[in-house]
C-alpha cells in the first residue's frame, strides 16, 4: 500500500552544529519544529525550510536547564519545552503577513535560463513567523512525559509519581480579564492524580510512572506508557451542572443514541459516572477544589475522572468480571490463548446487526424522516451484570470467590502481577481511530497490534497481532517511534537500528535493520539507516521525515519519498481493478495487462506508465487527496487540495480551469469516479454538498457542468457500479441514482434512498461500498427496485460487512449483518467474473487474499438465520490465496495476482541508498480448480480451467494445481488404487483425497501427459507410487507419447522409466535402451535434431562405457 521509491532527501540540520534531539510536527502537519539542548527552529513543511530559530540565552539555560522535549499545542500557536530540570518553558509562535521571509530573484525573463519552477505545494508564499518566549512554568517534581490541550497542558512526573495538568497562562488571563465565565467554557485548575493512590485504581501497578502519552483526538482517547512495560487505553471523562442537564434530556430522547461513535470507552453508564464522582472527592488537587468560586460569583462544579483498561501486559493473575453474566474470568497471559467474547462487531463505527431501514422513493413518495428500530450501541453490561464494573474479584485461601473494593489491599494485590521481561516492556504507542487499532512498541523490537477494548474489559492477549522484520536474526533494538498515516493505512516505525514501514493488516511493506558502516562505506550519508529517533509523515502521507538517530556532521534530517496505492484515497471498483499508484508529483498506471503473456510475469519488463501532474496545478494544490482512473484505463483525474484535472491517455494532454478563482472554489469530498467520458466528483462548494458531472470533452468551467445534485450533508464516499451511481453521505444515507445519457447531456435519476442509523454508527468509517444485483433483477426487474432486493456490500473500518435485505413493510427493509473478515486493508467485487469468479468477492487482510466465490450464494452456504440475531453465521472464504508481496490487482482474463515489493539498493560508489519498486506476480487459477475439486466439482473445474486454456503459462498452472495436491497427500496411503481397483460407494471419500479427482480433472485437457511428467520429475520419488498408481504405468504413458507424436513428454517419461528401474532394482537396461532407440528414430523422422542431442545425451549419463550410445547409434543407421 505504501512503498519506498527513490532516495531520500537530506534537509539541513540545525543553524548551529548541535544535535537535534526531537522533530515534532504540529496538528495540520503544515509546520514542524526541530529542538537542541539550547535552541529551537520552526520548519514549513513545504517548501522545507527554516521560517524561524529561537536561541536561548546561557543565563536561561543555566536557570532552567537544557531542552529535552518538545510539544505544540493543538492550535498550533505555542510550543512547549521541557528541560532537565523540569522546568516548561513556554513560547509563542505568531503569524504575520507585514513581511515575507524569503523572496525569490526576479530575472530578466520568464524564459531566462536560471528561472525555476515552484515544485509540489511550493506555489504559495512562505508564512512570516516568529517566536517569542511565553514564560516559565516550574514543576515540582521530575516531568517525564508532556502532552499539551487546548485548554491546558498536562504532563507525567515521576516524583511524585503523578499526572498533572495546567492551564494555560492566557486562559486564566483572560478569565481575570473579563471578569466572567462564557456559557459552555469549563474552569480548569491545576489538577493532579496520584499513581500510588486510589486516583487511578485501574491501574495494575502502582509503584510505576506514566514514561509516555499518546493522545488521539479522533477518538478522544489516549495510551498511557507506564515504567513497569505496560500500556493503558486511557480516557478522561468531565461533567458539569450543564452536561448533567443534557445528559437527563438525552435519556429521556432515545434517538440521539443512533450513529453515536462507539468506541473502547466513549460510553459512559450511569454507574460508571457515579464511580467518577466517588473517585473525584478522593482525588488530590494542588491548585483548586470542586467547588470554585468563580470571579463573576458563579459557583462552577467540575467532576473530572479518568478511566483506563490495560491493554498491553496484562498478567493471569487479573481477574475480569464477564459482565454479561457476572462471573469471573481470569485473562491469560501473553503468548496464551483465550476464549473471550470479543464482541469486535461493535468496534470500527458497526452498529447492531438487526436493523430496520426504511426506504425512501424520490418523487412520488414523501421523504420521511428514518427511524431504526434498533439505537446504536449502549454500555449495558454493568447495568445486566448488577456488580460494579470497578469491582475485582479475588481468589481466597479457601478457593472461593469474594468481592472487594479495588483500593483494599491494593499493594498486596500489586504484589501478584508479575514484572514483564524487558523485550516484552513497552516503550511507544500510536492510535490509529480509522482502524480501531493501538500499535504497541516494545523494547525488544517487536509491534503488537491490539484492538481498542470494550467496555472497559482488556483484550485477550491472544487478539494482538505481533509484527516483526522477515528476518527474525536481526537486532533491531527498542522501539524509539511509531505514526500512522492520516488515513491509517500504514504504520512507520523507527528502531534503535532501522526503520521499517508496516501495513494495517500486519504486511511489512519496507524495512532497513541492521546496516553497518563497514557495509557501505565511510562516505556513507543516508545516516537514517543506522537507526531512527522521530519520525512523521507530511500531509498527503507521500514522505516520511525521519530524524537519525546517530549525529553525524549535519546529516539528521531526511525526508523518503513514498508510493502508495490509490486505494488509500479512494476505494472505489475501479481503482481496486487496476494497480495505479500516487506519487508527489506523479501517478503510475499498471499497462502489464495490454502486454503478450510471458512479459506479464517477467519481473523485468517496464509496466508502469508514469504521468505526471501538471506544476502549475500541483504547485498551490499539494497535496493531491484523491486519484481515480476510468474502466477502460484510459481516463485519469485527480484532485488536491482545492479543485480538479483530468487527463486522457490518448491525448497525452491534461485539462485544467482556465478560471483560478472556480477552481479555488471547489473542494472534492467523497472522491472522484468516471463514466465513460463522464466525470462524477463529489464536491463542497460554498458550503453547500453537491456531485457534479463534468465532460472529458469539454474545458472545465462551472459552465460545462452537465449536472448538479445536491445533498443535505456531505459525501462521504462514491462508487459506480454498471449505470448505478451509489453515494454514501455523512448524515448516514445511501442513495441510489440511474445515469441516464440524454441527446444533449447526461443526468442523474434518484431512484431511492435508505438510512443506515443503527447499522453503521460512524459514517466517517465507511471507506468501501459496493452492491451485487440478483440475476433476476438484473435481466427482468425495474433498475429503480435494485436498493430493496440489492446485497450491500461496505468497508467499514478494516469489517468487511454484507448486509442482505429482506423486506420487512412497504417501504421498509430489514438488513441481515454478516461480518466477513478483520482488518481487511481494501476489497472488490468482480460483477463479470470468468466462470465461477462472476460475483466474486476479493479481499487482502495483510497476509491473504481471501476469496468467496459467488457472494450472492453465501446465504444458502451459511445455512439458516438467527432469528434472534438477524445475523448468518460465520462462513469461510471459499479461498485463502498466500502471498509474499503485497497486491494491487487481479487480472482476471490471466489469471494472475499482480503485486509489488520493495528492494533496497546500495553501492561502495554511491554516498546514498535507492529504494525500488519490483513488480511481482502469483497465479490463482490452482487455487480455485483445487477448491472446485476438494468438491468433487469436476464439471465446474473444467468449465471455469477452459477459459484460460489458451494462456502460454496454463500448463504450469496445471502442474502447481497437481503437485501442491501430491505433496498435501503424502501422508495417506495407496489404497491399491492402481487406477483399475473402484472403491466401494460407501468408502469413505476422505481417505481417498484429491488427487484422483484432479487426475480425472487433467484427462479434459490435451497438456494431461506433460503436466503429470513435469510433476513426477519435480516430486520426490516417494511420491510417485501413488500418483502413478492412480494415473497408470508409465511404460502406457510413454507409449501414448509416441503415438501421439509428444516426442519431448516422451523423453520426459524416459527419465522417469529409467529412475523407477533404478529404484525398484529388476527393471532390465534393455527396456530403457529400447525405448531410447524407439523415440531417437522418431526424432529423426521429425528432424528434431536438439531432442536427438538430448537423447544421446542421457545414454552416455547412463553408461559411462559408451556401449548404449554406439547401440542406439547402430539401431538408428538400420
Amino acid at each position: 500500500m505504501y512503498f519506498p521509491t527513490g532516495s531520500a532527501k537530506q534537509l539541513s540540520g540545525s543553524v548551529k552544529h548541535e544535535e537535534i534531539l526531537a522533530c515534532v510536527p504540529n496538528g495540520k502537519k503544515s509546520l514542524f519544529c526541530t529542538v537542541t539542548e539550547s535552541s529551537v527552529s520552526v520548519w514549513r513543511v513545504r517548501p522545507t525550510t527554516v521560517l524561524a530559530h529561537l536561541e536561548r540565552t546561557p543565563l536561561s539555560l543555566a536557570t532552567h536547564g537544557t531542552n529535552v522535549l518538545a510539544a505544540w499545542a493543538p492550535d498550533g500557536n505555542r510550543i512547549v519545552i521541557c528541560t532537565t530540570t523540569s522546568h516548561l518553558v513556554l513560547i509563542t509562535v505568531n503569524y504575520s503577513s507585514s513581511y515575507i521571509p524569503y523572496s525569490s530573484t526576479n530575472f530578466a525573463s520568464a524564459s531566462a535560463q536560471r528561472h525555476f519552477l515552484p515544485g509540489p505545494g511550493e506555489g504559495h508564499p512562505l508564512p512570516a513567523i516568529s517566536l517569542r518566549f511565553e514564560g516559565v512554568v516550574r514543576i515540582e517534581g521530575d516531568v517525564v512525559s508532556i502532552s499539551p490541550r487546548y485548554s491546558h497542558i498536562l504532563f507525567a512526573t515521576s516524583s511524585p509519581p503523578a499526572i498533572q495538568r495546567i492551564p494555560w497562562p492566557s486562559e486564566v488571563a483572560r478569565s481575570d480579564r473579563l471578569g466572567e465565565r462564557s456559557k459552555g467554557d469549563k474552569w480548569i485548575g491545576h489538577d493532579t492524580w496520584f499513581l500510588t493512590g486510589s486516583d487511578l485504581p485501574w491501574l495494575l501497578r502502582r509503584d510505576t510512572t506514566v514514561q509516555r502519552i499518546a493522545y488521539s483526538r479522533a477518538v478522544g482517547a489516549e495510551v498511557w506508557i507506564t515504567s513497569d512495560g505496560r500500556a493503558y487505553f486511557v480516557t478522561l471523562y468531565e461533567t458539569d451542572d450543564e452536561d448533567d442537564e443534557d445528559q437527563a434530556e438525552n435519556e429521556e430522547d432515545p434517538n440521539t443514541a443512533i450513529g453515536s461513535l462507539t468506541t473502547a470507552n466513549s460510553q459512559a453508564s450511569s454507574t460508571r459516572q457515579s464511580n467518577a464522582s466517588t473517585s473525584n472527592s478522593e482525588r488530590r488537587r494542588t491548585g483548586y477544589d470542586l467547588e470554585t468560586q468563580l470571579p463573576d460569583g458563579e459557583p462552577g462544579r467540575q467532576d473530572v475522572a479518568w478511566e483506563g483498561t490495560c491493554i498491553h501486559g496484562v498478567p493471569v493473575t487479573t481477574i475480569a468480571v464477564d459482565q454479561d453474566d457476572g462471573s469471573a474470568a481470569p485473562v491469560p497471559q501473553q503468548g496464551k490463548t483465550s476464549e473471550a467474547d470479543s464482541g469486535q462487531e461493535e468496534q470500527d463505527g458497526l452498529g447492531t446487526a438487526n436493523s430496520m431501514a426504511t426506504l425512501r422513493q424520490p418523487s412520488h413518495s414523501r421523504r420521511e424522516s428514518v427511524q431504526s428500530t434498533v439505537m446504536g450501541h449502549g454500555d449495558h453490561d454493568s447495568q445486566q451484570s448488577g456488580k460494579d464494573p470497578d469491582t475485582t474479584i479475588t481468589k481466597e485461601d479457601d478457593g472461593e470467590e469474594s468481592e472487594s473494593d479495588p483500593d483494599e489491599n491494593s499493594m498486596p494485590h500489586q504484589e501478584r502481577h508479575e514484572i514483564l521481561s524487558d523485550e516484552y516492556q513497552a516503550t511507544s504507542a500510536a492510535i490509529n481511530a480509522k482502524f480501531s487499532i493501538v500499535a504497541i512498541g516494545t523494547r525488544g523490537g517487536t509491534i503488537y497490534l491490539t484492538n481498542f477494548p470494550l467496555s472497559g474489559r482488556p483484550p485477550p492477549p491472544s487478539s494482538a497481532q505481533a509484527l516483526s522484520i522477515p528476518q527474525h536474526w536481526t537486532k533491531t533494538g527498542a522501539v524509539q517511534t511509531m505514526e500512522w498515516t492520516s488515513d491509517g493505512y500504514a504504520l512507520a516505525v523507527g528502531w534503535e537500528r532501522g526503520w521499517g514501514v508496516w501495513s494495517v493488516g500486519g504486511r511489512c511493506l519496507a524495512w532497513a535493520v541492521g546496516v553497518e558502516e563497514s557495509e557501505v562505506g565511510s562516505r556513507f550519508q543516508d545516516t537514517f539507516m543506522y537507526g531512527v529517533k522521530n519520525l512523521f509523515w507530511m500531509p498527503g502521507n507521500l514522505e516520511l521525515c525521519v530524524l537519525a538517530g546517530s549525529f553525524q556532521d549535519d546529516n539528521q534530517l531526511f525526508t523518503i519519498p513514498f508510493a502508495k496505492s490509490a486505494v488509500t484515497g479512494q476505494h472505489s471498483p475501479d481503482n481496486t481493478r487496476y494497480a495505479f499508484l500516487q506519487m508527489d508529483d506523479r501517478v503510475l498506471v499498471y499497462r502489464g495487462a495490454d502486454q503478450p503473456d510471458m512479459s506479464v510475469i517477467n519481473p523485468e519488463s517496464d509496466v508502469w506508465q508514469h504521468i505526471k501532474i501538471p506544476l502549475s496545478y500541483i504547485a498551490i494544490n499539494w497535496p493531491i487527496r484523491f486519484a481515480s482512473i476510468s474502466n477502460d484505463g484510459r481516463l485519469i483525474a485527480v484532485a488536491g487540495r482545492r479543485g480538479l484535472i483530468h487527463y486522457s491517455t490518448a491525448s497525452g494532454r491534461w485539462k485544467m480551469f482556465a478560471d483560478e478563482g472556480q477552481e479555488q472554489a471547489i473542494t472534492v469530498r467523497g472522491g472522484l469516479v468516471w463514466f465513460h467520458h463522464v466525470l462524477i466528483a463529489g464536491v463542497e462548494v460554498a458550503r453547500s454538498h453537491q456531485v457534479r458531472l463534468y465532460s472529458r470533452d469539454l474545458e472545465l468551467s462551472n459552465m460545462n457542468v452537465l449536472h448538479r445534485e445536491m445533498f443535505p450533508a456531505a459525501v462521504i464516499l462514491l462508487s459506480l457500479v454498471d449505470n448505478s451511481l451509489l453515494v454514501y453521505t455523512a448524515d448516514n444515507t445511501l442513495y441510489h441514482f440511474l445515469i441516464i445519457p440524454t441527446e444533449e447531456s447526461i443526468k442523474l435519476h434518484l431512484c431511492g434512498s435508505i438510512s443506515f442509523d443503527g447499522v453503521v454508527a460512524l459514517p466517517s468509517a465507511v471507506r468501501g461500498m459496493s452492491w451485487m444485483i440478483p440475476p433476476a433483477q438484473k435481466n427482468l426487474g425495474d433498475p429503480v427496485d435494485d436498493l430493496i432486493v440489492a446485497t450491500i456490500l461496505l468497508l467499514v473500518g478494516g469489517r468487511l460487512v454484507l448486509l442482505r435485505p429482506r423486506k420487512a413493510g412497504a417501504h421498509e427493509v430489514k438488513y441481515d449483518m454478516q461480518i466477513l473478515a478483520d482488518r481487511v486493508e481494501f476489497c472488490w467485487i468482480h460483477l463479470r467474473g470468468i466462470g465461477t469468479l462472476e460475483n466474486s468477492l476479493w479481499g487482502y487482510d495483510g497476509k491473504n487474499i481471501r476469496l468467496w466465490l459467488d457472494a450472492l450464494t453465501i446465504d444458502s452456504a451459511a445455512g439458516a438465520v438467527d432469528q434472534q440475531r438477524d445475523m448468518y453465521e460465520s462462513v469461510k472464504e471459499s479461498v485463502k490465496i498466500e502471498l509474499d508481496f503485497y497486491p494491487l490487482s487481479v487480472l482476471m482474463d490471466k489469471g494472475i495476482i499482480i503485486g509489488v515489493e520493495h528492494e533496497i539498493l546500495t553501492r561502495n560508489s554511491l554516498p546514498f541508498v535507492m529504494f525500488k519498486i519490483q513488480p511481482n506476480t502469483h497465479l490463482f487459477l490452482h487455487h480455485v480448480l483445487r477448491y472446485h475439486l476438494g468438491r468433487r466439482q469436476v464439471r465446474e473445474a473444467v468449465s471455469f480451467a477452459s477459459h484460460y486454456q489458451n494462456l502460454v503459462f496454463f500448463a504450469h498452472a496445471l502442474e502447481i494445481l497437481l503437485h501442491t495436491v501430491v505433496e498435501a497427500e503424502a501422508e495417506l496411503e495407496d489404497d491399491g488404487g492402481d487406477g483399475n481397483n473402484k472403491s466401494s460407494e460407501d468408502e469413505d471419500e476422505s481417505k481417498k483425497g484429491v488427487l484422483p479427482v484432479v487426475i480425472e480433472f487433467l484427462d479434459h485437457f490435451d497438456a494431461a501427459l506433460d503436466v503429470v511428467v513435469g510433476c513426477a520429475r519435480k516430486t520426490e520419488m516417494a511420491r510417485w507410487k501413488r500418483l502413478f498408481g492412480i494415473v497408470g504405468d508409465p511404460q502406457i504413458l510413454f507409449e501414448t507419447c509416441l503415438s501421439s507424436n509428444l516426442l519431448k513428454t516422451a523423453g520426459s517419461y524416459l527419465l522417469v522409466l529409467h529412475n523407477l528401474e533404478d529404484e525398484q532394482g529388476h527393471g532390465s537396461e534393455g527396456s530403457t535402451n529400447a525405448n531410447a532407440i524407439r523415440l531417437l528414430k522418431k526424432a529423426k523422422s521429425a528432424q528434431d535434431w536438439a531432442l536427438c542431442q538430448d537423447i544421446l545425451r542421457f545414454l552416455r549419463s547412463i553408461d559411462d562405457s559408451g556401449w548404449e550410445v554406439r547401440s542406439a547409434l547402430t539401431a538408428l543407421e538400420e
